[in-house]
């Protein structure tokens, strides 16, 4: 706890006390690395979920106000589409959640569209 409790991050120093080197250096590297995540698909599937049940209400934790699914989903994208446009640092890939909704959006509207017809897996 010691080393992951030091100001400046992980202390790699204390923990090759109790580690080898090379793990040690792994788990650093792993621990300051980018990742990746699934916020884009999320995005997509809040489209949709927009789209289907527009009149649903939403509300965000540090925001605790319910808002119409038509409303809260494209304020999001909108959010994200100035912070993307403005270069925000704020290490969130604004524009992987706007790929997310497009993608979304395109395939809801495809399925849609198809819904009763013989395109169908069965």
């Amino acid at each position: 706890m010691e080393a992951l409790a030091s100001p400046n991050g992980i202390d790699s120093e204390i923990l090759k006390k109790y580690a080898p080197s090379d793990v040690v250096d792994n788990f650093v590297s792993s621990y300051y690395g980018k990742g990746a995540g699934a916020s884009g698909a999320i995005y997509g599937i809040l489209v949709a979920f927009a789209f289907m049940y527009s009149e649903a209400r939403l509300m965000l934790i540090f925001l605790p106000v319910p808002i119409k699914a038509k409303y809260f989903v494209p304020l999001l994208i909108a959010v994200d589409l100035i912070f993307g446009i403005g270069n925000v640092n704020t290490g969130i890939a604004h524009f992987a959640h706007i790929g997310g909704a497009l993608i979304g959006f395109l395939m809801m509207w495809y399925w849609k569209k198809n819904e009763f017809n013989d395109k169908h897996w069965d």
